[in-house]
């Protein structure tokens, strides 16, 4: 199934065991999961410093960091800065209330920050659905459509005895 590539060191490995290390970072990215980040990285960092891409994988920290948050946020509307930490795998809480913080700032999470109290907080979510809007942006769209269909219909129109035929012509 997986043709035969040259390793560098001079041994022979498919095409499968040479991406191995990336199918575990990208499993790790998708998932938000830090943990087997850093385990991805501590088992393959050989192979991927080989590779010369171990400092552009490193940078995908922060990409596992919001993913992780993003889920954690969706799962729980008040979280505190320590349980944050815990769930992904941070050293602190005050690490976790500037990751938070940075996500909020950047729009990956949409919460507030109480830092009195040391949570995080999701704001609700309103069902777009249950509101005006939609019915409003149809209404502009249909509303434009029969426009354009008005003035293809003017368009159309030719002036009076155009069709008919000269009496001379016969």
């Amino acid at each position: 199934m997986f043709r035969r590539i040259q390793g560098t060191e001079g041994k022979d490995e498919t095409a499968e065991a040479a991406m191995a290390p990336y199918l575990a970072i990208a499993r790790s990215v998708r998932v938000g999961d830090l943990g087997a980040f850093g385990t991805a990285l501590e088992t393959h960092g050989a192979q991927l410093r080989r590779d010369g891409t171990l400092a552009l994988v490193r940078r995908l920290r922060e990409s596992v960091i919001q993913t992780g948050l993003q889920s954690i946020a969706k799962a729980y509307s008040v979280l505190s800065f320590v349980d944050v930490a815990g769930k992904l795998g941070l050293p602190s809480a005050e690490e976790a209330e500037y990751v938070c913080a940075r996500a909020v700032r950047d729009g990956v999470v949409d919460a507030v920050l109480d830092h009195e109290s040391g949570v995080m907080a999701s704001r609700e979510r309103t069902d777009r659905y249950s509101t005006m809007e939609p019915r409003m942006a149809f209404k502009r769209r249909l509303a434009f459509c029969l426009e354009v269909r008005r003035e293809a219909l003017e368009g159309l129109e030719y002036p009076d005895g155009a069709f008919k035929r000269d009496e001379g012509d016969d």
